[in-house]
């Protein structure tokens, strides 16, 4: 009986432990979204990004509700702070494909990255009372913002707190100690800014896939001081690592994402 009385004590120990740390700190996972390229929640995080997730059940009304809120947050904070924020849509369980959930997404008009098999997620912020909804930040992986179902007022919460973050992170990657980078919109489609936070001179630019393979693409246009455009249109869905290489700096480099 005490054998049992102390395993027990244990089971609800690490429940408790793995419950709170559900209140603050992210879980990472690596999936593949359905429309092709896999994606990393840490790494994104990492970039000082948010991103906001709606788990949803396909035949949820209340889901929808929240997605039509959340979607024209998603798209305001992403005109305010370009390439900071991102919608990730999940299917609550393991059993949904990719076609179903692609078909809900679209006759929704949701511009988000959807994902299937989410029960492991879901039940890490809280079970499975649809929606459920979690917000997510920055290099210390911290939740901003988590609940089960949706409220009225949920999209202005989840707003202010993204702001608040936002306005207090810079968002700029710092790769090698010297030069700065950001790309944006990434996940990109047809074409991506790079904006540099220093002037630099004769800068070239170098565009290779995971394997190291360089990719063709056109020179990438000037439209501001130390922001380029480049076409991406070209490139096929995948992950990418663009460096940049100036006379007057040290190269620097980052992933970038372009779906389809």
């Amino acid at each position: 009986m005490k054998k049992l009385f102390t395993t027990l004590t244990i089971l609800l120990t690490i429940v408790a432990v793995n419950t709170a740390l559900a209140q603050t700190v992210a879980q990472n996972f690596n999936m593949t979204s359905c429309a092709g390229p896999s994606y990393e929640l840490f790494d994104h995080l990492d970039q000082e990004k948010v991103v906001i997730i709606e788990f949803f059940m396909l035949n949820c009304g209340s889901c929808i509700t929240a997605g039509n809120k959340l979607n024209p947050l998603y798209n305001t904070l992403n005109q305010q702070y370009p390439g900071r924020v991102e919608f990730w849509q999940m299917g609550y369980t393991n059993s949904y494909n990719c076609i179903d959930l692609t078909t809900w997404q679209g006759s929704n008009g949701y511009n988000s990255v959807m994902f299937d098999s989410g029960a492991a997620q879901v039940a890490y912020y809280g079970g499975f009372g649809m929606p459920t909804i979690a917000v997510v930040a920055g290099s210390s992986h911290q939740v901003l913002f988590k609940r089960v179902g949706f409220q009225s007022n949920d999209s202005t919460l989840i707003g202010t707190a993204a702001r608040g973050f936002l306005n207090t992170t810079t968002g700029i990657q710092n790769v090698n100690g010297t030069a700065k980078i950001n790309l944006f919109p990434n996940p990109a489609q047809a074409e991506m800014m790079v904006q540099l936070t220093d002037e630099q001179k004769n800068v070239s630019f170098i565009v290779s896939d995971l394997s190291g393979k360089k990719m063709n693409f056109d020179a990438p246009i000037l439209i501001s001081e130390n922001t380029y455009r480049l076409n991406t249109s070209e490139f096929p869905a995948g992950v990418y690592v663009l460096q940049v290489i100036a006379a007057d700096a040290e190269p620097v480099s980052s992933r970038f994402t372009i779906t389809k």
